[in-house]
């Protein structure tokens, strides 16, 4: 097992394919910053390793493992880099009285066709392009947290799961202060003075991509057409970029959504062990 600067492993995602991984890193270096002694990156049975420890800034004593294998070669063996981290961070959960640990596979290509069925988030994108302002849609911001908070509680509350249960709980937990510094942004779709709609979007200049991050749209408001709306507005912001949507498996609308504005299935991320 290699061990890789920021610069070599974000190298070899580049190489393999860009927009699948590397918007997630370059934001992930921003927020955490990189190359600090909480994250190492390791090259492994042709696989990029991201293998992160961070105690939770809500509860000291809670650490936190993130660990990304991505495939970066013909001949990976996902089977063998999983074992192994999961045995390095067994050792590690042990000095800490509780923990969250995350591993997922990043695949693409053939080995993403063979593996689209399992449970993980499926990853399409589309050039961006101009649309007309739409004239229900602006920018949140802190002063509209109680509005926030009232579209998106009953939706956690009774379990619901159009666009994901957690896209609502991040919605009513946003900390404005901590996203705006990374460079996050909420826009809403209103009616008549209700808020009906949110998406979260962001951009990465050096590698000319925009993603966006979490979408919901109240019951009141499905099946009008207001995802579309919110996402075409945050296209139009940046149309000179890549942009790239995420949507779980099993999420019908959402997938469909992405297919209906004109976004392509370029691979997959499999989540393989959460604890």
């Amino acid at each position: 097992m290699k061990e890789l600067t920021f610069g070599e492993f974000m190298s070899l995602l580049k190489d393999h394919y860009p927009a699948l991984h590397c918007e997630v890193y370059r934001n992930y270096y921003d927020w955490y910053g990189g190359d600090d002694s909480t994250t190492k990156y390791y090259l492994t049975y042709g696989c990029a390793v991201l293998y992160d420890l961070t105690e939770s800034f809500r509860d000291p004593e809670k650490l936190l493992i993130w660990c990304r294998i991505h495939e970066v070669s013909g001949d990976c063996d996902f089977a063998q880099a999983c074992r192994t981290f999961k045995e390095i961070s067994d050792a590690d959960i042990g000095k800490y009285p509780k923990h969250s640990r995350d591993i997922q596979l990043f695949h693409h290509g053939a080995l993403s066709d063979k593996l689209n069925e399992f449970y993980g988030f499926r990853k399409f994108t589309r050039m961006g392009e101009a649309f007309e302002p739409d004239p229900h849609i602006r920018e949140l911001t802190r002063d509209d947290l109680d509005e926030i908070k009232a579209m998106c509680d009953p939706a956690v509350l009774e379990n619901d799961t159009w666009f994901g249960k957690c896209e609502a709980e991040t919605f009513f937990d946003w900390d404005f202060d901590f996203y705006e510094k990374r460079g996050f942004r909420l826009l809403g779709y209103s009616e008549h003075g209700k808020l009906l709609g949110i998406a979260s979007w962001s951009a990465e200049d050096e590698l000319n991509l925009g993603f966006f991050c979490d979408l919901f749209v109240s019951p009141d408001g499905r099946g009008r057409g207001i995802g579309k709306a919110l996402v075409r507005t945050a296209i139009s912001r940046l149309p000179d970029r890549v942009w790239v949507y995420q949507a779980a498996r099993d999420n019908a609308p959402s997938v469909g959504l992405a297919k209906s504005l004109g976004f392509t299935f370029e691979g997959a991320a499999l989540f393989v062990y959460s604890d």
